[in-house]
């Protein structure tokens, strides 16, 4: 594997699970650039929050141990989705980790090549997939597996819809399912197919190759996107309503109880492309409400090392909730 657009570090504080589920710190808001850097050594990153109608999104209760799930589109031999899950961040009430990451692309051999590569990085308590003989102690490895979180690759082509909804229909049940905790209709309905699960979707460019490429596609792609974001809930309390909340007042102990708070999925694409140019992309799709930000970041291209094993990268967020 290559990163050659930009490596995980130089992005790694745009997808930290406390930024999708509080938002971004005042720090990290000041560090950020003002975007006069060279164009040749950077890339413009925009991250957008949906307010979209698909399906209820998660409640945040203090003390818990808080699963996101990740989809990274296009991601061909990237290794960002290993990166993604190795995350584990402690805030003073919550460790937040992404639990699930789907990678999807339409090129099947470098699915295949990641996967085998995932098997052998992969720590011993993953097993197979559920196929691994555990003499029956099942519990213990479902228990091992929320702890380290799972990872799956799906074939798609965003050209046609039947392959979108033939890959990602069934994780959008499960993942509803979990969610839930009711059992979900397996017949899919053409007219409303299920969505919003997800709270982050990554996309290193896939955009861009498409508008260089395949323009007509451009629209599919970004209505999966919207399709596949989680949706932020408003409680029931007029009072409560997480819309209500700015960044700056969503850190701070005293903002609203964390049982009434919930939070929409992000959309964090990495693009050349002006963000005027991708910020009318977004507000010209049909149906779609976006709250779009952006800043440069540096590009850093590596050299991914196959030797060794998947390791945590343990986070700690200060001032967080």
């Amino acid at each position: 594997p290559f990163e050659w657009l930009t490596n995980f570090k130089s992005l790694r504080h745009l997808v930290l699970p406390s930024r999708i589920v509080f938002g971004p710190s005042p720090s990290s808001a000041e560090s950020s650039n003002d975007g006069t850097a060279d164009a040749s050594s950077t890339t413009t990153t925009t991250t957008t929050t949906t307010t979209t109608t698909f399906h209820q999104g998660s409640q945040l209760q203090s003390n818990d141990n808080i699963q996101l799930n990740a989809l990274h589109v296009g991601c061909g031999t990237s290794t960002l989705g290993e990166s993604l899950l190795s995350l584990r961040e402690h805030t003073r009430n919550h460790t937040l980790q992404y639990g699930r990451v789907v990678n999807v692309d339409n090129d099947k051999n470098a699915l295949d090549s990641m996967q085998r590569r995932w098997e052998k990085r992969k720590p011993p308590s993953h097993g197979d997939d559920g196929n691994t003989n555990n003499n029956g102690n099942n519990t213990n490895q479902s228990e091992e597996k929320q702890c380290h979180g799972t990872m799956e690759w799906k074939c798609l082509d965003f050209k046609e819809d039947e392959s979108c909804r033939s890959a990602l229909n069934g994780v959008y049940l499960e993942l509803l399912q979990h969610d839930t905790n009711e059992a979900l209709p397996t017949d899919d309905d053409d007219d409303d197919p299920p969505g919003g699960c997800f709270d982050l979707v990554l996309d290193k460019s896939t955009l861009d190759c498409l508008l260089c490429a395949e323009t007509n596609v451009v629209a599919q792609l970004l209505y999966e996107v919207y399709r596949a974001l989680r949706v932020p809930t408003t409680s029931t309390s007029e009072n409560n309503d997480p819309s209500t909340i700015d960044n700056t007042t969503s850190q701070s102990t005293a903002a609203l109880p964390p049982s009434s708070s919930s939070w929409g999925g992000v959309y964090v694409l990495v693009t050349f492309h002006p963000p005027e140019f991708v910020e009318l992309l977004l507000t010209q799709l049909p149906g779609a409400n976006w709250h779009v930000e952006y800043e440069v970041i540096k590009r850093e291209m590596e050299d991914v090392n196959e030797d060794g094993v998947w390791a945590i990268d343990e986070v700690v967020a200060c001032g967080s909730k």
